[in-house]
């Protein structure tokens, strides 16, 4: 027979029983979350999710992109995966965001250069647009390149880029550009004005399309050693002979010694240059004495040199 203690007892156990689980107080929703991988788990959710933290509950939006996981569906996540909590508010939610990282030209430039197996210091991608692809972080480089296509009378080639690069489900991406075959040339390393002596430290490397480097630039660095500009010229950009000059060691108008050697015979005269020259350079000069003009070669600062071609025959015989 049963006491009325007996059925107040059983009415408070059926009423324990019945009774939803009470809140953790210590397991609070995260304000947001930002995750590396293409799944949620509980813990990026939850703080304090105890062991039920790696329980994989989501798919990870794309990268670069976020989900919104709202009150009902976070209660019921909680729930199944035995997670003492609930939302204080109908308009609870988290919004999670897919990690990602950003590839831009440069970047896949490389990459097509590798998939096509040619020569990358000699090879520039010269893309049709400016591309910005967000990516997944983690495993690099976190897309594929597909289907290369050149056309070789162009060189203008054509790819499909997925991303992620394990997931045939997603919609390639089509790039597109120039394939440009590039040359070294020696340049400035840093401007330099008329006057400055070209030194083998002031001297780098650059690369420049071969179809656009017109005749008659300097290749050898030698051409510019020793030499000073005739201009101011910046730094990085390709040069002609034209823009160099054997260093002036002689200026127009400067007093100069007239020199006339030959077999047997030496002599010299007091001349003035009619216009300026480096070591090596033949320039006007006229003799003060006879105050006739004749053309010399510069030896060095104030002495020239008479190489008429009588004199040259006489030396050689």
């Amino acid at each position: 027979m049963r006491t009325p203690l007996t059925l107040a007892l059983g009415a408070v156990l059926t009423l324990l029983v019945a009774a939803p689980a009470l809140a953790d107080p210590t397991v609070t929703l995260r304000s947001a979350a930002r995750v590396a991988t293409a799944q949620v788990k509980l813990g990026d959710l939850f703080d304090n999710a105890g062991q039920h933290a790696e329980d994989v509950v989501a798919t990870a939006p794309p990268a670069g992109t976020s989900l919104l996981f709202e009150a009902p569906w976070l209660a019921a996540t909680a729930r199944s995966h035995g997670l003492a909590w609930q939302p204080p508010s109908t308009e609870t939610a988290i919004r999670v965001q897919r990690a990602a990282r950003i590839v831009d030209n440069a970047e896949l430039s490389d990459h097509v250069v590798q998939q096509l197996g040619i020569a990358e210091t000699k090879t520039k991608i010269l893309f049709d647009t400016q591309y910005r692809i967000d990516v997944p972080v983690g495993d690099q480089p976190g897309y594929g390149i597909e289907h290369v296509e050149v056309n070789q009378q162009t060189n203008h080639f054509t790819a499909e880029l997925r991303v992620p690069a394990d997931d045939l489900t997603a919609t390639p991406v089509r790039i597109s550009g120039r394939l440009v075959a590039m040359i070294d040339i020696p340049v400035l390393a840093h401007p330099m004005s008329p006057g400055d002596q070209v030194a083998a430290g002031d001297v780098t490397w650059t690369q420049v399309a071969s179809a656009t480097l017109p005749a008659g630039d300097i290749m050898d660095p030698q051409e510019m050693i020793g030499r000073t500009p005739r201009h101011a010229l910046g730094a990085g950009q390709p040069l002609r002979a034209t823009d160099l000059q054997v260093p002036v060691v002689i200026k127009r108008n400067d007093l100069v010694l007239i020199v006339l050697e030959r077999p047997g015979l030496y002599m010299t005269a007091e001349g003035r240059a009619m216009e300026e020259g480096g070591r090596g350079a033949v320039i006007r000069v006229v003799n003060i004495q006879s105050n006739r003009t004749i053309d010399a070669e510069v030896l060095g600062s104030g002495q020239v040199a008479v190489r008429a071609p009588t004199v040259q025959q006489a030396s050689v015989r």
